[in-house]
């Protein structure tokens, strides 16, 4: 399948139609793994564009609740696909740690980590 394909669509998340934002037919494969795909994730982490901090206020509870699934399918997009990525855990998808080197003076904000 590779990570260019569009995955929003009838052939591979049927369950996911009608699309709860039409931008999400434009998500790719790739998109979804490196949390790129402009879709809001949980928690109040916030969302990264060119390198910059986007505040993104915690998802209000749904009415009713929702298995994790249509939880996922359902969530609002905060930018759309591949303008930025969302931030989980201080790490970023992309192998990104934004804390500073050991023995950094804290001035550098993001700084690639180490292959291990």
């Amino acid at each position: 399948m590779g990570s260019r394909p569009k995955v929003f669509t009838e052939k591979y998340l049927p369950e996911a139609f009608p699309l709860s934002d039409p931008s999400k037919a434009d998500i790719k494969l790739g998109q979804l793994l490196s949390m790129s795909s402009g879709m809001h994730g949980e928690g109040g982490n916030p969302g990264i564009v060119n390198g910059i901090d986007q505040k993104l206020d915690p998802m209000p509870r749904p009415d009713a609740p929702q298995d994790q699934d249509t939880s996922a399918l359902r969530a609002p997009m905060w930018t759309k696909p591949g303008e930025g990525y969302f931030l989980l855990l201080g790490i970023s998808p992309r192998g990104l740690d934004r804390s500073p080197p050991p023995g950094g003076d804290g001035d550098a904000a993001v700084h690639r980590r180490e292959a291990g």
